[in-house]
């Protein structure tokens, strides 16, 4: 187990080391260096060497033909005199050399061989004698024996020799190079690369300064004057962040808590993002799908959804802003009253990787500001319902009753109607005798009882003092008419609690103005003027009773007694 951890710790050393010098730029140099000058020695060499070899090969050749002609002369005069003794000085020399085995000259009469005693010559050649006289004539041949192993022998060993010392000076020149190279570039690089990597991002630490005149030392006024643009950059990238990151929260403090409601809708009414006063607004879970998001689809939200349909279709199409009021439906219960908002529609663009802008509402937010106008509805509301009803009674007042019966006879087609204008019998008495606070309950009290007394669909008003009108709609019949009169008669003579023990009871007197659907052009002051007439009719004939009006200008004859009233009361 011991050797194996230390084989490990070696392997694991020797990788470290290998990685170390694979990413090493002096090592890199150095490698690349040993391994340039390695194929150019190699090649240099093996020219070298096939150039000396072949060159000595052919040398030795000249050579033996440099000792044939400096012989040659010789061997003619030898070979005219025909003298042996002459001849073999001659071959003697030749031989001589130990690349010549042997020599042999081939004469007229004779031949002579002389030999060195080397057996190892299996080639020669044959070099024919030339006359003195006439050289086109053959006086001997003289045959040559040559050692061509010496030959490459000679050639071997000069190649040699030539190999190392081209190895020699090759390998003294990069030696040289690489040493200058290293001093001159590699050393200061590697020593400016370490200093650089030891400089924080941002901080003041700078290189040093190098007095050396060449690409280095402008090499190291650049990193400086980078370094010195980097620092600056990253300070005021920090002061920018920070001021950005203080933005960005006070745009998220506001986005959080603004009681406006702030979202972002897709083109399918899908909420996108919403801060809390939406889900506030809305009544609905705030963050059930993630941070700021809400579940369900915009549209449902609104009562009036084509409203914010078409909102939002305006708002995609022409770029503008659009608003609109609209109710909103309480989630938890439908059949509860709805309360209301302004929505604010703008589309924007929106850009993801690859987007182009353009004026399609195919890349566009729709930005959906809320704003909760319940309370202004309301008021709004109460305005209206102040300046169409009597405060007292909560009945609709002059103008209103006026123009809910005038817009009925209006839409009237089918069925007659009829308007009532109604005085109360004995009112000025009880208000004289109990004082305004008892008039006051009287007609709080008649009011709910005309309430009661008539359908849903009736107009019911209150022109002032003890004058009511009430606007009868779809009368069948006259007797259908008259049971209705009847019963809103009975129901106001009933007695009337005045507080403090006190009950009394007023009467009523009605002028009735039957309108029939083709005389739904008339005014409707000319009727009540028509149903005051037909009132004081009753009122003459002893009150609480009713009249009725005809449009043909008839007057029934006047209903009377159905209620017992004090005489000559008001």
């Amino acid at each position: 187990m011991t050797n194996i951890r230390i084989f490990r710790s070696l392997r694991v050393c020797y990788l470290r080391r290998k990685r170390t010098i694979k990413s090493s730029i002096k090592s890199q140099f150095q490698i690349r260096v040993l391994a340039f000058s390695l194929i150019i020695s190699f090649i240099t060499i093996g020219a070298g060497w096939v150039s000396t070899y072949h060159s000595s090969k052919a040398s030795s050749l000249n050579e033996i033909h440099e000792y044939i002609a400096a012989v040659q002369n010789t061997l003619v005069i030898s070979a005219y005199a025909d003298n042996a003794v002459i001849a073999k000085e001659a071959l003697v020399i030749l031989t001589h050399n130990p690349i010549i085995c042997y020599a042999q000259l081939q004469t007229i009469s004779k031949s002579m061989t002389v030999s060195n005693g080397n057996e190892l010559c299996n080639q020669g050649f044959t070099e024919p004698i030339s006359s003195f006289f006439d050289s086109s004539k053959t006086i001997a041949t003289l045959k040559i024996g040559i050692n061509y192993n010496e030959i490459k022998l000679r050639a071997f060993r000069l190649a040699v020799i030539m190999s190392c010392m081209i190895f020699f000076v090759f390998s003294a020149t990069c030696i040289a190079l690489w040493y200058a190279t290293d001093k001159i570039v590699v050393s200061p690089l590697l020593k400016l690369v370490n200093q650089v990597h030891h400089i924080s991002p941002g901080s003041a630490d700078r290189l040093p300064t190098m007095h050396i005149k060449n690409e280095l030392g402008e090499f190291v006024k650049d990193i400086n004057a980078l370094l010195a643009t980097v620092e600056t950059t990253l300070t005021e990238e920090v002061a920018m962040r920070v001021f950005i990151e203080g933005l960005q929260k006070q745009y998220q403090a506001i986005f959080e808590h603004a009681r406006t409601g702030i979202a972002l809708i897709d083109r399918s009414g899908r909420w996108v993002i919403a801060n809390p006063a939406v889900a506030t607004m809305l009544q609905l879970d705030f963050m059930a799908d993630g941070p700021f998001c809400l579940p369900t689809v915009a549209l449902s939200e609104f009562s009036g959804n084509e409203i914010f349909n078409t909102l939002m279709k305006t708002a995609l199409d022409t770029g503008a802003v659009v608003t609109g009021d609209l109710p909103i439906l309480n989630p938890h219960d439908a059949k509860q009253k709805s309360f209301w908002i302004n929505v604010s529609i703008s589309a924007h663009s929106v850009l993801t990787p690859g987007d182009i802008i353009d004026n399609s509402s195919n890349n566009k937010l729709l930005e959906c500001i809320l704003i909760d106008i319940n309370e202004r509805k309301q008021h709004e509301e109460e305005i209206k319902y102040e300046a169409d009803h009597d405060q007292l009674t909560g009945l609709k007042n002059r103008s209103s009753g006026v123009n809910c019966i005038s817009q009925y006879l209006t839409t009237n087609t089918t069925c007659n109607g009829a308007i009532l204008l109604i005085d109360l019998d004995r009112f000025k008495l009880i208000n004289d005798t109990y004082g305004h606070a008892a008039g006051d309950k009287v007609l709080k009290e008649v009011s709910k009882r005309f309430i009661h007394a008539t359908r849903p669909g009736d107009i019911i008003a209150r022109l002032g003092g003890d004058e009511f009108l009430i606007g009868l709609c779809d009368i069948s019949d006259t007797k259908n008419l008259e049971k209705i009169l009847k019963r809103i008669i009975r129901s106001i003579a009933a007695p009337i609690n005045l507080g403090n023990g006190v009950n009394d009871y007023v009467g009523a007197s009605i002028g009735v103005v039957i309108v029939p659907p083709v005389a739904r052009e008339i005014d409707v002051n000319t009727i009540i003027q028509q149903a005051d007439s037909a009132m004081y009719k009753v009122k003459n004939a002893g009150r609480c009773g009713y009249c009725i009006y005809y449009v043909d200008g008839v007057y029934s004859e006047p209903y009377t007694g159905l209620c017992t009233v004090a005489p000559k009361a008001k």
